[in-house]
């Protein structure tokens, strides 16, 4: 009778479990088959006639996720979508703009992510080219798989040539490479070596406005200084111009040879965030802002190279005059978590609000709007 009961208990253990087991399943197809939030991935880039934007988003559902990149043009706030994910079954992110502003240098990754491509594309024809193409080899470091190589777009600064960087594995370490691939004759060539932290390499790297030189920084001594590379040269183009830096965020002037950086130091228990701007001919450095202790980020310059934009712990919009450093622009906008700001031409700040939507705003602060995602969902399907 005992052992019975004891049966008895056992398979009442066992359906409860079995049933357990099927709710957990049927909660997760449910999880997974919920729609996606949408999510701006990277920062907007301004293209090189100061008309458009582009940029890169997530969408879809948490089982079959989408990444496509979409144009904004300045003068009327439209949008068009130059890649359809849920076509071709690829991941489309981090986009760049060519000199011509005419095509879109972007990486796509393969469905089922085993490989890695960059390509082109015309956004007016929607023709597109894969300019190299790399498979996944899964390798052990530190006991966890890396995907490796992992190659990312830099910019697109000359006619025939585009700027990318390969991490890859070097007497058992990962490193970083940077490249220039000649679209003409097909070939590629190193121009950098152990340079900056990947995750943070959108933000870490930027291209002079002549297209001539790439700006980056780089471990040294314990340091992120800036370095410089000549695109024109091999490898021995490499010079450091900043000396004992610690280096989070940086930006080439779009019409002069100077960069604007930003600075994190940290003394007695509180983190200072200070901007500067350098000069890449001369090396000389001006501090522009200190943030009194407190955050500020994301600066960009305007079209003309006179003044910056940025944003504070608060979420207020500054903008102020390279040359004296004097604040012209406060902007509280009363948005929620303001990323990577952009003047444009037609006197109207661009921003991320949440990583979910962009929205403008007049230079003074006036007249707020939504920009993204609208009814893009019309243009998904």
């Amino acid at each position: 009778m005992k052992t019975l009961n004891k049966f008895i208990l056992y398979l009442a253990i066992l359906i409860l479990a079995i049933q357990f087991s099927q709710v957990v399943f049927a909660f997760n197809k449910v999880q997974k088959m919920k729609k996606l939030p949408l999510i701006m991935l990277t920062n907007p880039i301004l293209s090189p006639d100061n008309e458009k934007m582009v940029f890169d988003f997530k969408w879809g559902y948490y089982n079959k996720p989408n990444a496509d990149i979409a144009i904004l043009f300045l003068n009327n706030d439209k949008i068009q979508i130059v890649t359809k994910s849920n076509k071709d079954k690829s991941f489309n992110e981090e986009p760049y703009f060519s000199n011509d502003s005419m095509h879109i240098l972007f990486r796509k990754i393969s469905s089922n992510k085993n490989r890695i491509e960059l390509a082109i594309k015309n956004y007016r024809t929607l023709n597109e080219e894969i300019i190299a193409s790399y498979d996944f080899d899964k390798i052990i470091k530190k006991r966890q798989f890396v995907k490796l190589p992992y190659v990312a777009p830099i910019g697109y600064p000359l006619k025939d040539k585009v700027v990318f960087i390969n991490q890859k594995l070097y007497k058992n370490n990962i490193n970083n490479y940077g490249y220039i691939y000649d679209l003409k004759e097909k070939k590629q060539r190193e121009f950098a070596r152990n340079i900056s932290n990947l995750i943070f390499y959108r933000y870490t790297w930027s291209i002079s406005h002549d297209g001539n030189y790439i700006f980056y920084t780089k471990r040294y001594n314990q340091y992120n200084d800036i370095w410089l590379s000549d695109l024109r040269k091999d490898y021995d183009g490499e010079l450091k111009l900043t000396k004992e830096y610690d280096v989070v965020y940086l930006k080439a002037s779009p019409v002069k040879d100077e960069i604007l950086f930003i600075v994190k130091a940290k003394e007695e228990n509180k983190t200072f965030w200070t901007l500067f701007v350098l000069n890449a001919i001369t090396k000389k450095v001006k501090k522009l802002y200190q943030g009194d202790y407190k955050y500020l980020g994301f600066p960009s310059w305007s079209i003309d190279g006179k003044s910056v934009i940025f944003v504070d712990h608060e979420n207020v919009i500054f903008r102020i005059n390279t040359e004296d450093g004097k604040i012209t622009d406060k902007l509280n906008v009363n948005a929620h978590i303001i990323t990577f700001p952009i003047l444009s031409k037609y006197e109207r700040i661009y921003f991320y609000e949440n990583y979910s939507k962009i929205l403008s705003v007049g230079i003074h602060g006036n007249s707020i709007k939504e920009i993204f995602p609208g009814n893009i969902e019309l243009q998904l399907k």
